[in-house]
């Protein structure tokens, strides 16, 4: 089992514009097995999402055509409940209360990693 209750070859869409970011979170066993597809806009993603349902979604907040509680608060409408995880490159309380507001699962921030991503979703899953 990976994080979030995950099984292997479950989809995992990263929706930001630097995909080189994730570099450290792919290179982690707990990874390993999972499908990664990275998408540098909204749009992008939006588009996959017609052919494919993700099993977890990580949204970076500030994406460059639409920001990512948007992005968020879309995807709830169109009633995705997987799990969605809202990323910025540095902490403030406002994102966080708009990760909260918007929908998200969880609000973390960058650097991402499993031990981050699981504590928060052990939180979650209280």
């Amino acid at each position: 089992m990976f994080m979030f209750g995950l099984e292997e070859a479950s989809a995992v869409f990263v929706v930001d514009e630097r995909p080189e970011d994730f570099a450290a979170l792919l290179a982690e066993p707990v990874c390993e097995g999972l499908r990664f597809s990275f998408f540098r806009t909204a749009g992008a993603a939006l588009r996959a999402m017609r052919k494919q349902s993700p099993d977890l979604c990580i949204i970076n907040m500030e994406l460059p055509d639409l920001g990512g509680a948007e992005l968020c608060e879309m995807l709830r409408e169109r009633l995705y409940r997987e799990p969605i995880c809202l990323v910025r490159d540095d902490y403030t309380v406002d994102a966080e209360l708009t990760a909260r507001r918007c929908g998200a699962t969880m609000f973390v921030c960058k650097p991402v990693d499993s031990q981050w991503l699981g504590a928060s979703a052990a939180v979650v899953a209280k």
